[in-house]
């Protein structure tokens, strides 16, 4: 969280992306804003779809993550997710009994 003073003398506070999708998440769960203000139904779906939005960028980045750990894996359909770490599970253990 930043707070500064803008030229007309208006308090402006950013928030990094983690503290506003709490703030966000907060708002949606009581259905005030930090002012305590009630929430308009913009105001809700405009939450929740940054809220969804920071879910689909979480899972895309982990399955970024996880295509780059494991080059086994090509297509879903060929390979499951289980498969592979069933196969790595037993290839550890192969190493472990040498």
């Amino acid at each position: 969280m930043f707070s500064f003073k803008t030229k007309n003398g208006k308090e402006v506070t950013i928030y990094d992306p983690s503290e506003r999708g709490a703030m966000y998440a907060n708002d949606l769960k009581n259905g005030t804003n930090i002012n305590g203000q009630e929430l308009s139904k913009n105001q809700k779906a405009y939450r929740a779809g940054y809220l969804k939005a920071q879910n689909d960028n979480a899972k895309a980045y982990n399955a970024r993550k996880f295509k780059e750990e494991n080059p086994d894996y090509k297509n879903k359909l060929k390979h499951s997710v289980a498969e592979i770490k069933k196969q790595r599970k037993k290839e550890s253990k192969k190493g472990d009994k040498k």
